[in-house]
C-alpha cells in the first residue's frame, strides 16, 4: 500500500512540474522571425496593385485567346491544355464575372503566387 500512495506522489509531482514549465516558457523571437511567411504581404503603396497569375483549362490557343478576350485578362502562354494568364484585376471581382456570364472557370496559379511571395520574402531579409 505504501508503495502505491509513493506512485501515486511521484506521478502527481511529476505532472505538476511539467505543467508549471511549460507555463514559464518563452517563444524564441529570432526563431519566429527567421520563419517563411506565405502570407500576401501589403504593398508599399495602396494604389499599386499586384499582378496576379491565373490559369484555366482550354482546349487550344483560339480557346484561351477567347478567355482572355472574355475577363478583359492577358493570355501569357498556352500549352498542354492549360492557359496561364495574368491581371492585375481583383481575383473575386473575376470570379463574380465568370459565375454570372458562365465563362470558363479561372484558378489562382498558386505555385507561382507561393514562389514569388517567398523570394520577395527572402529578398527583404524579413
Amino acid at each position: 500500500m505504501g508503495a502505491l500512495l509513493f506512485g501515486v506522489v511521484c506521478i502527481g509531482l511529476a505532472g505538476s512540474l511539467l505543467v508549471a514549465c511549460n507555463s514559464k516558457r518563452k517563444v524564441d523571437e529570432n526563431f519566429v522571425q527567421q520563419m517563411p511567411q506565405f502570407t500576401e504581404t501589403e504593398s508599399s503603396s495602396e494604389n499599386e496593385k499586384k499582378e496576379l497569375e491565373l490559369i484555366a483549362l482550354a482546349e487550344n490557343q483560339e480557346d484561351a485567346e477567347k478567355i482572355a478576350e472574355l475577363y478583359g485578362i492577358t493570355l501569357s502562354s498556352f500549352a498542354n491544355g492549360v492557359a496561364v494568364f495574368t491581371t492585375d484585376k481583383e481575383f473575386q471581382e473575376l470570379q463574380e464575372l465568370g459565375d454570372i456570364n458562365g465563362y470558363p472557370t479561372l484558378t489562382v496559379n498558386n505555385s507561382s503566387y507561393q514562389l514569388k511571395e517567398l523570394t520577395i520574402e527572402t529578398d527583404t531579409g524579413q
